[in-house]
């Protein structure tokens, strides 16, 4: 989500994580904000960064997909977990969308 604030004469925009219901209460998007708990500054290769997925879980058909691709090196990885996810819940009553985000989570802690 991106917030708008008023600093003086200056507008500045503010990306926040946050989750968007849309007004037919069918498609919800949400931005997942995944970053390492610790950060031990000894390793050289240590990547602390964070990194934000936008998500849109739809209530109708179940399903968990990437709002867009983006360029990261994770995207491919993320849109093959959901895709996974979403194909193997969407003719269940539970919900794909806990699985999808524990899978995103586990993903990029076992590549951290």
């Amino acid at each position: 989500m991106v917030m708008w604030s008023q600093e003086g004469s200056v507008p500045r925009a503010r990306i926040s994580p946050g989750i968007v219901i849309d007004q037919t209460n069918i498609s919800v998007l949400i931005l997942l904000c995944l970053r390492p708990a610790r950060h031990n500054p000894s390793e050289k290769n240590a990547d602390a960064s964070k990194h934000l997925i936008p998500l849109i879980y739809n209530t109708q058909t179940n399903t968990v997909a990437r709002r867009s691709s983006g360029a990261d090196d994770d995207a491919s990885n993320a849109t093959t977990v959901l895709s996974n996810i979403s194909e193997q819940y969407s003719l269940t009553n539970e919900p794909a969308l806990w699985p999808a985000i524990y899978s995103l989570a586990h993903n990029f802690t076992v590549q951290r």
